[in-house]
C-alpha cells in the first residue's frame, strides 16, 4: 500500500474524495433515472404512434364500408339486382372495382350464395365469409372487418389473388414454434358487407373486399405519415410491411417473435417491448387485428432497431439529458478539484510557515515568530510556538549572561 507523507496531499484527498464519492453516486442515480424516463417515454411515443397507425388502418376500413355503400345505394345497381339482372351487375361491378381500386367485389343472396363475382363466372356456391354477410344481413347495417379468406375462396376469385397469398413461412429466430406447414395458403383482407334493402326485405349482400397480402399500401402510407416501419400479421406470418433488404426485396414470410405471439394473438393485448425484428433487436409496440366476432386473427406493429431507437425520425428530437448530466458533473467535479486545491493550501500554510520557523530556530535564530491567522487549532498552535520560542530566548539570554558573569569573574581574578 502507497504511503502517503503530505500532509497537503492527504487533506486533499480527503476533502476530494468526500466529495467525489456523493456527486459520482447521486449522478450515477441519476443518469439511471433519467435514462429510465426517456425510455419510457420513448417507448410510450412509440406505442401512441402504434395506435396512430391503428387509425390510418381504421381509416382504410373506413372507405372499403363507404364504398361498398356506394355500390348498394347506385339506383342503377339496386335496380339491376332486384330483376335479378347477374350479367348487369356484373359489369357494373367490375367497372366500379377497377375505378375504386377494389381487389373483390361479390354480391350473395340472402341465403349466402353468390350471384355475380368479378374475378371470375363461378356462382350458386356457399360464400366463404357466409357469417359475415348474414350478420349484415340480419341486423340491416353496413359492416366492415377484418377477415381470413380461405384458399378455397380465393381460388374461386382468381389465380392471383391465390398466388398473392400464398406465402412461405420463412424460419425466424426467437418465433414460436412451427407447426411444420412450410407455405401459409388463406389470405387476410379488410372487407366490407353492406345489405341491398327494397321494401324492407333484405334481398342481397354486397361484399368488397382489399386483400392484404403483398399489398402494401397500407404500410407505407402508414410509413409516410408516421415516418416509422410497419408490419402487417395474418396471425404469425409477416403478409404486408415496408422493412426490405438490400435488394429491396420485403420481408413477407417472416414469423411473429414468440412473446408477442403471446401477448397479443393469445392475449389479445397490446405488445409494447423489446423483439427480434427479422434481422435485429429492436423496439416494437404490436396491436391485435380482430375479426368482426372479436376474434384476434393477426397484429399490426412498428418496429424500431434499438441502435435507431433514440434517433428514429418519427420521435420529436430530444436532448439527451443524461449527456448534459455527465458535462455537469465532470465541470462540477473541475471545480472542487480548485477549490479543494485552494482549502488544502489554505490549510496547510499556517503549518508551513509552522515548520519554516521551526528550522530557523534548529539554526538557532529565536528572534523571530510566526503570524498566523486561521482556524483555532493552528492558531492555538501558533501560540504555543510562540511562547516556546519566548521562553527559549529568555532561557538563552539568561545562559548568556550566566556564562559572561562566569567569564568576567574568571578574568577579574
Amino acid at each position: 500500500m502507497m504511503k502517503i507523507n503530505s500532509f497537503r496531499t492527504v487533506i486533499f484527498l480527503l476533502i476530494f474524495i468526500s466529495i467525489l464519492m456523493p456527486l459520482a453516486i447521486l449522478s450515477f442515480l441519476t443518469i439511471n433515472s433519467v435514462n429510465s424516463r426517456i425510455e419510457s417515454v420513448l417507448e410510450q411515443n412509440l406505442l401512441n404512434y402504434a395506435h396512430g397507425s391503428e387509425v390510418i388502418y381504421n381509416s382504410h376500413l373506413d372507405r372499403i364500408l363507404k364504398l361498398g355503400i356506394m355500390l348498394s345505394e347506385n339506383s342503377q345497381f339496386a335496380e339491376n339486382v332486384a330483376n335479378g339482372d347477374t350479367s348487369a351487375l356484373k359489369d357494373q361491378m367490375v367497372q366500379f372495382a377497377k375505378s375504386e381500386g377494389i381487389d373483390i367485389a361479390t354480391l350473395i343472396d340472402p341465403n349466402g350464395l353468390a350471384l355475380a363475382r368479378i374475378n371470375s363466372n363461378v356462382t350458386g356456391d356457399d360464400f366463404a365469409l357466409g357469417g359475415l354477410t348474414r350478420y349484415a344481413a340480419l341486423r340491416r347495417i353496413p359492416i366492415a372487418s377484418t377477415e381470413i379468406i380461405p384458399s378455397a375462396e380465393l381460388a374461386i376469385e382468381g389465380e392471383s389473388l391465390l398466388l398473392s397469398a400464398r406465402t412461405r413461412r420463412i424460419p425466424t429466430l426467437y418465433q414460436k414454434t412451427d407447426d411444420g406447414n412450410p407455405y401459409e395458403s388463406n389470405g387476410m383482407a379488410i372487407i366490407a358487407a353492406v345489405p341491398i334493402v327494397k321494401d324492407r326485405k333484405v334481398i342481397a349482400v354486397i361484399v368488397v373486399a382489399d386483400l392484404l397480402n403483398r399489398d402494401y399500401r397500407i404500410p407505407d402510407e402508414i410509413k409516410k405519415i408516421l415516418g416509422a416501419d410497419i408490419s402487417i400479421f395474418q396471425e404469425d406470418v409477416r403478409v404486408s410491411t415496408t422493412l426490405s433488404t438490400k435488394r429491396g426485396n420485403r420481408y413477407v414470410g417472416t414469423l411473429l417473435f414468440e412473446p408477442v405471439y403471446n401477448k397479443t394473438l393469445v392475449n389479445g393485448e397490446t405488445y409494447l417491448g423489446r423483439v427480434w425484428a427479422v434481422n435485429n433487436w429492436g423496439k416494437a409496440a404490436f396491436v391485435p387485428i380482430k375479426n368482426y366476432m372479436g376474434e384476434v386473427i393477426g397484429v399490426m406493429g412498428i418496429e424500431v432497431p434499438e441502435a435507431e431507437f433514440r434517433q428514429s425520425q418519427f420521435f420529436s428530437q430530444k436532448t439527451d439529458i443524461a449527456q448534459i448530466i455527465i458535462i455537469t458533473t465532470i465541470a462540477v467535479l473541475l471545480v472542487s478539484f480548485g477549490i479543494t486545491f485552494w482549502v488544502s493550501k489554505k490549510l496547510t500554510e499556517p503549518v508551513d510557515r509552522l515548520i519554516e520557523s521551526a528550522n530557523e530556530v534548529i539554526k538557532g535564530n529565536f528572534e523571530q515568530g510566526v503570524k498566523i491567522n486561521s482556524y483555532d487549532e493552528i492558531n492555538n498552535l501558533a501560540n504555543a510556538f510562540n511562547i516556546m520560542i519566548r521562553y527559549l530566548r529568555k532561557n538563552m539570554v539568561k545562559k548568556e549572561r550566566e556564562i559572561l558573569e562566569q567569564y568576567k569573574k574568571v578574568k577579574g581574578k
